[in-house]
């Protein structure tokens, strides 16, 4: 009997991180260069905000039929698709000379980046042994990081060797091939069993459980007094059936508490803006007075950092409380927000003179507070990589029950995918109204958060029979 192994399952998954991880340095790499400028001319705040917004504007598409397209054809080809989406627009976004449909193609990768957003935390659950459910997130978390870390070295390295716009399109370009392995390597994915045994083909069904759990724990599975239904429905609920779950059954009485606990989660994370917070990190170095190569180093070093921290939940999340992490690092965050608007505000002035082209950050810091402001901010994503990532999506897609959770778990995503939209095109405005004194309120929804997450239920290790009696 062939054997599907975790880790190998992993690897293949993390291929599809890959992709999450690849929009925001290409494009924040880019939209200060004069390449850029010639080729689309010089952007304003609507349109920095479009153009930054426009994958989280996909995304929400993304999440919102994924959940149907789980039900419908399953896993395997939900990765299938996503790639599709994501090739379609690379060649968009490759091709076309205007601003706004390159906006179109992030998009349509966007669409790729919430069906893989919402099908990773249903997916893993059921293709790994609870044991290595939170290895393997983290994992699937630091390829995204890498392939971010990876496209901005190469998009630094086509625009020190191409003065046109073939330096972003190039590197646009290079996009197209995770995709194109995705698509390929899919094909050696095991199919979810539950999906398999909501059509009936509960001897295919049974021969994946005993797959995985043979390759994983390497002990027999005994069988001999249960049919392959019986053992399918004993693996995943105590019920006689496996149930159907819309939309709308979600805000019922049965779901209701833990949707609202997922879409809680996923929208105190983003409200964390540490996502949207890394679009403009370029624009911060600029108001701490980097220049040229040292503000490259500097941005780069932002993503290295997030992978080198996503290492901590990987080798340590399996046995970490969930809602302790995110406790911790929420309050964390909240804390080093507030210092970083007190530094700002101490030591700031207002000076447009130096700003990159249409900046929406008029103010510059120097000496030592802009490295204090450097380093926090570094610290923000270190804390963001190593206690809050990886375990939100872990918990959303372990707080929802069997039946509820593939739509659960995309609506939660699509909620946290409109939030990052939100806040990615309002962003401008506020470094622009409100200046450094925008990292206060940030800190006070941190805060908020952290408390707010302290008083839900702890999913680690529940099963979903136990899960349905919370």
């Amino acid at each position: 009997m062939k054997r599907f192994n975790s880790y190998e399952i992993t690897a293949v998954v993390a291929v599809s991180g890959i992709l999450l991880g690849l929009e925001t340095p290409s494009m924040t790499s880019f939209i200060s260069t004069t390449q850029m400028k010639d080729y689309f001319g010089l952007l304003n705040q609507l349109d920095q905000g479009i153009i930054f917004s426009s994958n989280a504007i996909g995304a929400v598409a993304g999440c919102f039929i994924c959940g149907s397209l789980i039900e419908l054809f399953g896993c395997v080809i939900c990765f299938q698709v996503g790639a599709i989406f994501w090739l379609i627009g690379t060649i968009i976004v490759f091709f076309l000379p205007y601003i706004y449909l390159v906006a179109l193609g992030r998009i349509l990768k966007g669409i790729t980046m919430g069906i893989i957003s919402s099908l990773v935390p249903v997916y893993v659950p059921e293709a790994i042994p609870m044991q290595k459910k939170g290895y393997s997130l983290s994992l699937i978390h630091l390829s995204s990081t890498l392939g971010t870390l990876a496209i901005y070295y190469i998009g630094f390295f086509f625009r020190k060797k191409l003065k046109n716009e073939l330096s972003f399109k190039f590197t646009w370009a290079l996009e197209a091939v995770p995709a194109i392995v995705l698509s390929l390597l899919s094909f050696l994915l095991p199919e979810s069993p539950k999906w398999l045994a909501s059509k009936n083909r509960w001897q295919q069904a049974a021969k994946n459980i005993d797959r995985i759990q043979r390759s994983n724990t390497y002990k027999k599975i005994e069988r001999a007094t249960k049919n392959d239904r019986e053992y399918v429905l004993g693996a995943y609920t105590s019920s006689s059936e496996f149930k159907r779950c819309t939309y709308a059954d979600l805000f019922k009485k049965q779901y209701l508490s833990y949707t609202l606990v997922g879409i809680l989660t996923q929208g105190f994370v983003q409200m964390t803006c540490v996502d949207s917070l890394m679009y403009f990190f370029d624009y911060i170095c600029a108001s701490c007075g980097l220049r040229s190569d040292h503000k490259v180093f500097v941005v780069s070093a932002q993503y290295a950092t997030l992978a080198l921290f996503t290492l901590f939940p990987a080798a340590l999340l399996d046995g970490c409380r969930r809602k302790d992490s995110l406790t911790f690092g929420m309050i964390i965050l909240s804390i080093s927000f507030f210092c970083l608007g007190l530094v700002f505000s101490l030591f700031a002035y207002s000076n447009s003179a130096f700003s990159l082209p249409n900046s929406p950050i008029q103010w510059e810091v120097r000496e030592e507070p802009a490295s204090i402001v450097l380093g926090l901010f570094l610290f923000v994503v270190a804390i963001y990589g190593s206690f809050i990532v990886s375990v939100s999506w872990l918990y959303v897609g372990e707080i929802f029950p069997g039946p509820s959770r593939p739509k659960g778990t995309s609506l939660c995503m699509c909620t946290s995918w409109i939030i990052k939209a939100i806040l990615t095109l309002s962003l401008p405005y506020s470094f622009r109204i409100l200046k450094y004194w925008t990292f206060f309120p940030i800190s006070l929804s941190c805060l908020i958060g952290g408390l707010v997450i302290s008083r839900f239920p702890e999913t680690r290790d529940l099963l979903d029979i136990r899960l349905q009696a919370l």
